[in-house]
């Protein structure tokens, strides 16, 4: 990714980075999608969460117009952008070795710039199969997956349009494990479709089907 990606995520909005790196902080303080030793210069676990949520806040607060916030927003953008673009040079790097990682780490959409898509590979007997349901927590689900094996982790989607539209899914999650895929923060009251696929060594199996449920 290197000076491509720096370039990118600089010259974004302050509203669009924050939309984009968002799954980078999920997969971050889930986990570690790097499976491996992480380099102290990174931050990653709740240190990523706390900065990634004062810069959302001070965003909202410079959207009404307060000038205190603006400047403090400003102020943080810089060292905010530095923290990912460690983070993606790092999992390019990684990458060399492990081409599902970017996926894992919440990277795709700077993936998709530059490299080709992950090729659909068989990843267990059958394409995945989902069941999700609530939780007692508001705005929280369960989702559980059936018919893959040898998968390294899963990646979700959502979406709260139509689901027969591609365009209307969007990143949700990377879950490392197929039985017990917790969400939280999803918007309650609304119909909200969900689907997943396998995340293997070798590629990504087909998405499964999209189970659609009312939020609660």
């Amino acid at each position: 990714m290197g000076a491509n990606t720096t370039t990118m995520i600089t010259r974004m909005s302050h509203s669009e980075v924050i939309v984009r790196v968002e799954p980078i902080v999920d997969a971050f303080i889930t986990g570690n999608p790097i499976q491996g030793s992480i380099p102290s210069f990174l931050v990653v676990g709740e240190p990523l969460k706390s900065m990634f949520e004062h810069f959302k806040e001070v965003h909202r607060g410079a959207e009404t117009g307060n000038h205190t916030m603006v400047a403090e927003r400003n102020a943080l953008r810089p060292p905010f952008n530095q923290v990912f673009i460690d983070i993606m040079d790092f999992v390019e790097l990684a990458a060399r070795k492990d081409s599902t990682l970017p996926y894992r780490a919440g990277c795709e959409y700077f993936w998709h710039k530059k490299a080709a898509p992950l090729r659909t590979v068989a990843v267990g007997k059958n394409i995945p199969r989902l069941t999700v349901s609530n939780l007692n927590e508001r705005g929280a689900i369960l989702g559980k997956v059936t018919g893959v094996s040898k998968a390294r982790s899963f990646e979700m989607q959502y979406t709260y349009g139509d689901p027969t539209v591609e365009a209307n899914w969007g990143h949700l999650a990377v879950h490392p494990t197929a039985s017990k895929m917790v969400t939280k923060n999803l918007e309650a009251g609304k119909n909200c479709s969900l689907r997943v696929r396998a995340v293997a060594t070798t590629g990504v199996s087909p998405w499964s089907n999209y189970v659609t449920l009312i939020i609660t």
